[in-house]
């Protein structure tokens, strides 16, 4: 390894050690506050300004509780992406868009600026949208998993342009399309280990769209 290559290798050690060392989880429940620390004791009160409010590396963790949704437009990094999750064994459904949402879907990924990139999204049960349920666009490296997605008007789980996006371990179902729908071109989707029935449409849905660009 010549010594460019070793000062990069060094670089990129350094850098994945500083964003595990500065990671921080923080905590939403429904009787938290969007003026609180985001700490388990001083919760915030919405999804919407906890994905506006954390760095790359960082952990969302939602308490049990009915939410509305939020549309996540900032990155995560490469090697410390941010997460929204359930907390651990709690309940947690969301079941209309939040206040930023662009297309009436309930949790949306999309900033038409530029590429939305590094995002894990993982444990909710995700009912009744005007839209879609899970709505993906113009991303790169994201993660849906561990998601219920059901009774949509239309797709449960839809991406568009979004490449290394991996779906796995969802349920969806009862939606008034395809469960889950990639549309559009998409270098490396991963679609796995999903249960997908009782939609109107396909169970699940792949576009290639070779020639189409965001």
């Amino acid at each position: 390894m010549d010594t460019i290559s070793k000062l990069a290798t060094i670089g990129f050690a350094i850098l994945g050690l500083a964003n595990s060392a500065s990671a921080a989880t923080y905590y939403v429940a429904t009787g938290g506050s969007d003026a609180h620390a985001g700490s388990s004791s001083k919760p915030w009160a919405t999804l919407q300004h906890a994905v506006d409010a954390i760095a790359p590396g960082d952990i969302i963790m939602v308490q049990a509780g009915t939410y509305a949704g939020c549309r996540i437009g900032i990155s995560g990094g490469i090697q410390a992406p941010k997460t929204l999750q359930t907390a651990s064994g709690a309940q947690v459904l969301v079941n209309k868009p939040g206040p930023k949402n662009k297309h009436n879907s309930i949790i949306e990924i999309e900033n038409f600026s530029g590429t939305v990139t590094d995002w894990i999204v993982s444990g909710f049960e995700v009912a009744n949208s005007p839209k879609y349920a899970v709505d993906v666009r113009v991303t790169d490296r994201i993660t849906i998993q561990n998601n219920h997605a059901h009774n949509s008007a239309l797709t449960g789980i839809f991406t568009a342009f979004s490449n290394h996006i991996l779906i796995q371990n969802n349920e969806s179902d009862h939606n008034h399309e395809h469960g889950i729908y990639q549309s559009n071109s998409s270098v490396y989707p991963t679609i796995r280990g999903n249960r997908s029935h009782d939609n109107v449409s396909a169970g699940i849905h792949m576009n290639g769209d070779l020639s189409e660009q965001p």
